[in-house]
């Protein structure tokens, strides 16, 4: 009776957050143009043309290659793919809500249950977090998996045992997104330094850290290059400009992030706090340089040319 009563409240105030997360997606009522590539990707796979968007011409002109492969779904089973793909990104959201406040009772499991409901609070009320849940793009499945792969990553370091379910997820949001290798390596240095730390790094242990990751991206990278003679995507020769221009463009696309979407420059200031006063250091450093290096990137990259700041949507569950 105790345990119901102690999973009562947290059920109750996360329904709330993903009734508030529906209501609030639904009045911006926006699906993206760019979800129209995924989609042409997926019916034509579907209907055994392969994986192109012109019948007969192989060029990989999508990043997110996880969401194609589900789009496909609907097209198999012969219902609406713009619904289903808006009804998939709801619930990878939902799933984002409860694995941000699993991750805060991880890492300050002293503080009040009450504490712990900010975060999913915050998130279901942020207008970047709620537009993309909804656009039928892959930012809410990429946001998903990547604080999956956060969390069970916290849980790996509080073990001290390689967790086979953090590599896996970390995995899965690599195919979804290319940043998602980019943070699997931040992770995976992060994780080498603490077992060097506690005298129990070994070969075997990178092996069981790897081998789950590598499973998903290798077989990607080998189709990828068989099937467009390339290990890169188009969009990467399409979309890069001089490092100057991208640069100029970044910080400008970060600056509005932040005004807008990042509770008025406390992204900035919410990593110093995790580095220095958080009395969960180890933990919070990782999510700082999580943070930080994803920053560098969008701006290294230019950030995106699409509305409500996307390419930010899946640090704010660190947020």
């Amino acid at each position: 009776m105790k345990q119901y009563h102690r999973l009562l409240t947290p059920t109750l105030v996360l329904s709330c957050c993903a009734v508030w997360l529906f209501v609030h997606g639904r009045i911006y009522a926006h699906t993206a143009d760019d979800a129209f590539i995924s989609l042409v990707y997926a019916k034509n796979l579907s209907n055994g043309e392969g994986l192109v968007f012109n019948i007969g011409e192989r060029v990989e002109g999508y990043t997110n290659f996880l969401w194609i492969l589900l789009l496909a779904i609907p097209h198999l089973i012969r219902i609406d793919g713009t619904l289903f793909a808006e009804l998939l990104g709801f619930c990878a959201a939902v799933g984002t809500l409860v694995t941000t406040f699993l991750l805060s009772l991880k890492i300050t499991p002293k503080r009040p249950v009450v504490y712990h409901f900010i975060p999913s609070i915050l998130l279901a009320a942020n207008g970047a977090f709620s537009y993309w849940s909804f656009s039928g793009m892959e930012t809410a499945l990429f946001t998903f998996l990547v604080s999956m792969g956060v969390y069970h990553y916290v849980n790996t370091v509080a073990s001290s045992k390689p967790s086979l379910l953090s590599s896996l997820f970390w995995g899965l949001a690599s195919i979804t997104r290319p940043e998602g290798i980019l943070l699997f390596i931040l992770t995976t240095a992060h994780y080498l330094l603490h077992l060097k730390q506690q005298k129990k790094i070994s070969l075997i242990t990178i092996r069981k850290w790897i081998l789950p990751f590598s499973a998903l991206v290798v077989p990607h990278f080998i189709f990828r290059f068989l099937y467009y003679e390339s290990f890169l995507p188009n969009t990467y020769f399409a979309k890069s400009p001089p490092w100057y221009v991208a640069i100029e463009f970044g910080l400008s696309y970060t600056s509005q992030f932040l005004f807008d979407y990042g509770l008025w420059g406390m992204g900035i200031i919410t990593p110093v706090f995790l580095l220095f006063v958080s009395p969960e250091k180890k933990n919070g450093a990782y999510i700082a340089l999580i943070i930080w290096v994803y920053y560098a990137y969008v701006i290294s990259v230019g950030g995106d040319v699409l509305g409500a700041n996307r390419f930010f949507v899946p640090i704010l569950p660190m947020l």
